[in-house]
């Protein structure tokens, strides 16, 4: 006779409400196999997301395998326990908290004991949607679900990194290719697409598999981007999930990882070793010679310079820019910059002085510096150099105080001559005057 028939009667409620509180630490591992642990053998669970009830203990696991994704955390918000001999049961309500997303739900629940092989199992769970609180479904479908990649590729694609950000979730974690952090929270998302743009990628499925659940989806297989800057090619394995939410569907998890047996070998670099690259760069300025410092940029860079209107995109109009720049005997020295490293790409951003050996006049700037491992070398892929706008606003305000200045001096002279013009013509005029009066009195007084 199984054990729950027996009179076997609990200590208190307190120990009844610690079985719910084992069951919900089970959930916290993350391990189906441990919650299902929890459950009698003879189980029967009524889920809150599936239709179907679980009566087999591997239909209890296969259950948790999919919810335990979403790393739910319950907490009873009221409850009633009641004891039996050799039973105990425990109604209420609950509410779940799920950490891949910070959405949470509330459910209500009832949780039938029963002793077995000595210790307290569950024998039947039931839980189900506060009727009033139920989601509605909003469906979507197989070829929707893969459009949703399409909107995502297309915002890298116009290189917005403000585009591609609003493709996640307010909340979403961003596992990327190209870095070793994750990203949870807007403001590294975006930082890192900033410096991924750079690379201007493309990208394509190559096989998907779509799952779709309550107001989720996911789109899981193999991508490959290609990288317009570089022309190189990467494939890796990609996870989308999506969510419902505010009336769209959102990135709410992605995560994004190279190929295990094709996928590009990261060459190491360190940060160390790429700001030895500016200082090299800086080296071939000293040289005077615009070939040494093309040689440092890649055949297919974009240079954006300081002080020239448009981008130069090939050697040439590279080249025929330091032609000219090299004149004024420019030196580099950095104030102060920030390095990110990725998979055969480096990024050093920041500000750096010149100062000009013709004439000793120095020169305040932003520079970006896009580095990438390409034929065995380290290669400026981008280059993007602009001035302050503090500083050339403050440049302007100075020139207009110079010009003002000029204007005044030159109004000024323009009066001093004015001036001087008149003043023989006044005493002129007064000496005749004076005359006139004169030879008038004389004819008026004949004395």
């Amino acid at each position: 006779m199984p054990d729950w028939w027996k009179k076997v009667k609990p200590n208190s409620p307190e120990e009844i409400r610690k079985l719910f509180d084992k069951w919900n630490q089970a959930l916290i591992t993350g391990n189906a196999k441990k919650v299902a642990a929890c459950y009698s053998s003879e189980a029967i669970l009524i889920p809150t997301i599936r239709d179907e009830p679980r009566n087999t203990t591997q239909s209890i696991i296969d259950y948790f395998d999919i919810f335990l994704r979403r790393k739910p955390q319950a907490e009873i918000v009221g409850g009633r326990i009641k004891i039996g001999d050799g039973w105990a049961k425990d109604v209420g309500i609950y509410e779940f908290k799920f950490l891949d997303n910070g959405t949470s739900m509330m459910a209500r629940y009832s949780f039938f004991y029963v002793k077995e092989n000595g210790a307290w199992k569950i024998l039947n769970h039931h839980s189900s949607f506060m009727p009033e609180s139920v989601v509605v479904e909003q469906r979507i479908s197989e070829a929707q679900v893969r459009n949703l990649f399409n909107l995502w590729n297309d915002a890298l694609i116009i290189g917005d990194a403000e585009a591609v950000l609003n493709r996640y979730t307010e909340d979403a974690v961003v596992l990327p290719t190209a870095s070793d952090a994750p990203l949870t929270n807007p403001n590294s998302i975006r930082n890192y697409y900033r410096a991924f743009l750079r690379l201007r990628p493309q990208c394509q499925i190559l096989c998907s598999n779509v799952h779709i659940g309550t107001n989720w989806a996911k789109d899981s297989g193999i991508y490959e981007f290609v990288f317009q800057a570089t022309g190189e090619r990467l494939r890796g394995r990609f996870s989308f999930i999506y969510i419902y939410t505010n009336g769209r569907w959102k990135i709410a998890h992605h995560h994004s990882s190279i190929m295990p047996e094709d996928g590009v070998v990261a060459n190491r670099i360190n940060p160390q070793q790429v700001r030895a690259l500016f200082d090299q760069w800086n080296r071939a300025l000293a040289t005077l010679d615009s070939s040494r410092v093309i040689d440092l940029y890649s055949s297919k860079a974009s240079f954006i310079p300081t002080i020239s209107g448009p981008p130069r995109v090939t050697p040439d109009e590279i080249r025929e820019y330091y032609d000219t720049f090299l004149e004024f005997l420019p030196r580099a020295e950095i104030v102060g910059g920030r390095i990110t490293v990725g998979a055969n790409w480096a990024q050093d951003t920041g500000i750096y002085e010149f100062t000009m050996g013709a004439d000793g006049s120095k020169a305040v700037a932003r520079y970006s510096f896009v580095y990438a491992y390409e034929n065995g070398l380290w290669k400026i892929v981008h280059h993007h150099s602009s001035v302050l706008p503090e500083e050339f606003a403050k440049r302007i305000a100075e020139k207009n105080k110079r010009d003002k200045l000029k204007r005044e001096e030159m109004e000024e002279q323009r009066k001093k001559e004015q001036k001087r013009k008149r003043t023989p013509f006044f005493f002129a005029t007064f000496g005749a005057a004076v005359a006139t009066g004169a030879a008038l009195a004389s004819i008026m007084d004949p004395k």
